[in-house]
């Protein structure tokens, strides 16, 4: 009798210690899932770019950057529509697998599941966006040189000048005045037409790149690319003017 009980005693041992190790291998693996996620496995921060389907529009550019301190700046280009560039800031928190990031302004699309050298766009509850669009709400991450671009390496602050072409005129002289607070002043003068010249004031914002900058002014051309002692003025849509007047549209920094 007392050999029985021992062995029954024994077998009850082993197969709590079987439990106990599986429980704690289980308990392991939860924790190897926890660490590898995107918010701690992926190298995320950095600039993500594509075009999204647009109902009025041929489409909408979008520029996304994630930043360490968990601030995000979401930029949305409307391709086909003048002056349309909306800017985004504020701060993200991730969901509680660490897959996706949740955007503080909740008037725009505000989730983004976070992959590879990716961010994918999710519904406004959170939820893959489905059907055969769905590829297009993806957003591929650039390689950028953060140490050099045109914002942190050139002295772009300053004035700069040249004549463009214009329709009905010689001409117009511009002065563009650009100011390290991120404000400006343009100076548009008519050849050969009468009156004061055309002033506008305003503030600019930087492409995520920090090669471009965009006036908030609908009024004139907004965009302009910065380089070496010069800004390139863009077409509408933020792309290189082309053709036999390209270089008319290139102005000079006034030496200081």
């Amino acid at each position: 009798m007392k050999r029985f009980i021992f062995i029954a005693v024994i077998a009850a041992s082993l197969f709590l210690l079987f439990e106990a190790c599986k429980q704690k291998g289980k308990s392991e693996q939860d924790d190897v899932a926890d660490i590898h996620n995107p918010e701690n496995s992926l190298d995320w921060e950095g600039l993500y770019i594509g075009t999204i389907p647009c109902a009025d529009c041929e489409g909408i550019e979008v520029s996304v950057t994630l930043n360490e301190d968990n601030t995000y700046v979401m930029h949305y280009y409307y391709i086909g529509k003048e002056n349309k560039v909306e800017p985004f800031r504020g701060t993200f928190t991730w969901n509680e697998d660490g897959s996706t990031v949740i955007f503080s302004d909740k008037t725009m699309p505000h989730y983004f599941k976070v992959g590879e050298n990716t961010l994918t766009q999710l519904d406004m509850e959170g939820k893959p966006i489905e059907g055969e669009l769905a590829v297009r709400y993806i957003l591929n991450k650039i390689e950028q040189d953060k140490e050099h671009n045109s914002r942190n390496s050139l002295d772009w602050d300053g004035d700069y000048t040249g004549k463009i072409p214009c329709a009905d005129c010689p001409g117009i002289r511009v002065l563009i005045t650009l100011n390290q607070d991120e404000t400006y002043k343009v100076k548009y003068t008519y050849i050969d037409r009468k009156g004061a010249p055309a002033i506008y004031t305003g503030k600019f914002i930087w492409d995520d790149n920090g090669s471009i900058i965009t006036l908030d002014s609908k009024d004139i051309p907004p965009h302009y690319k910065v380089g070496e002692n010069k800004l390139i003025q863009l077409d509408m849509e933020g792309k290189p003017i082309e053709g036999e007047l390209a270089n008319m549209y290139v102005l000079a920094k006034v030496p200081q």
